[in-house]
């Protein structure tokens, strides 16, 4: 898994303990990559997450709950390349 922040501006206010976890998680890329994006306080992508597979993708919606975050494409097929968009549950 990796990461990516884009813009530090609308970090939400979890990202501290989220960013500290990925960084605990994180290693190389070594079977087919599913992008997923974390969604700011202005309403776009501030963060990108690179995964490994689909066990990959699974484990971090299964992961990324426990902070809150729901997934808005659980349904849905990608949207501009991101398999999973995350949001704040009280915001979805």
């Amino acid at each position: 898994m990796k990461t990516e922040l884009i813009n530090s501006e609308t970090k939400l206010a979890i990202d501290n303990q989220l960013s500290e976890w990925l960084q605990l998680n994180e290693k190389g890329i070594d079977s087919v990559p599913y992008k997923a994006a974390i969604v700011g306080t202005d309403g776009n992508a501030y963060r990108t997450i690179t995964v490994s597979g689909l066990d990959g993708l699974f484990k971090l919606s299964n992961d990324l709950s426990s902070f809150g975050l729901v997934d808005l494409l659980k349904d849905s097929a990608p949207v501009r390349g991101y398999e999973a968009i995350y949001v704040m549950k009280e915001k979805s």
